[in-house]
């Protein structure tokens, strides 16, 4: 072999040796990391995740972690520990550890990575949280008194004493004969007396043979009516719920489109 024949298979050893693969650390290299996420999204759960990447500088062991901004120990959501190498992705489906919907609000995303060499590292975004309007239907209004019937009723009924009035009102006329109240039409006071005596007793025996009373059909209508809309104010309400944990969030990054 040849002096320049050597010196070109040891140029070639020499870039194979120092050669890494992609994400491998060199030596003394400090770690690096930052995190990226979209700059304006819209995010409609519970299906869609909220999209984010860690990307280091070499192999490294990352965790993500959302927070309100101020308030650093206000653990809103924590994601999984993964590795690294050199990028890793995360999805936040905008629910607490709890499992409640996130608030609006600004938060930040904070991301932590730790190397073999026990190195730490760490970068944060700001996002603004927005929840968009639910597709509500409107409640049902409260039923009016044109929508129900009348529960309590006038109605008729007979008495003893109801009977006897009625009865005297329409057997007066006959024991006194009829010859007497045609007198009334003469002018003289006694026959007007009789005749309005009879009069007033016909209209007593009407009075007293009708009262107030509770209509069951009615009530029972009435009761009818309220389960119907009690059931229709149930659906819109089950239906509205949904409608809110399905509302759309609207996020972008802090410097971005608002």
């Amino acid at each position: 072999m040849n002096a320049r024949a050597f010196l070109g298979t040891a140029t070639l050893l020499a870039v194979a040796v120092t050669a890494r693969a992609p994400g491998q650390q060199r030596p003394g290299a400090p770690l690096e990391v930052r995190i990226v996420v979209a700059a304006d999204t819209v995010i409609l759960p519970p299906s869609e995740r909220l999209l984010l990447e860690a990307r280091v500088t070499h192999a490294a062991r990352v965790v993500v972690t959302v927070t309100p901004v101020g308030a650093p120990n206000a653990v809103v959501w924590r994601s999984d520990t993964v590795a690294a190498a050199p990028t890793a992705a995360f999805g936040w489906d905008l629910r607490t550890l709890e499992g409640e919907a996130v608030a609006a609000g600004r938060y930040a995303l904070t991301l932590v990575a730790s190397d073999s060499t026990g190195a730490l590292a760490g970068a944060s975004e700001v996002v603004m949280v927005n929840r968009l309007s639910p597709d509500t239907v409107p409640t049902p209004p409260p039923l009016t008194s044109a929508q129900l019937e009348p529960e309590i009723v006038v109605v008729g009924y007979s008495t003893p004493t109801a009977i006897f009035i009625g009865t005297a009102a329409v057997l007066v006329p006959s024991l006194l004969g009829r010859r007497e109240l045609r007198g009334a039409r003469t002018g003289d006071a006694g026959h007007w007396i009789v005749a309005g005596g009879v009069t007033v007793l016909g209209f007593v025996a009407f009075l007293t043979s009708r009262r107030l009373g509770f209509s069951a059909q009615n009530a029972r209508r009435n009761a009818e009516t309220r389960a119907r809309r009690a059931e229709l104010v149930a659906q819109v309400e089950a239906a509205n719920t949904v409608a809110r944990e399905r509302a759309g969030y609207r996020i972008w990054r802090e410097g971005g489109a608002p």
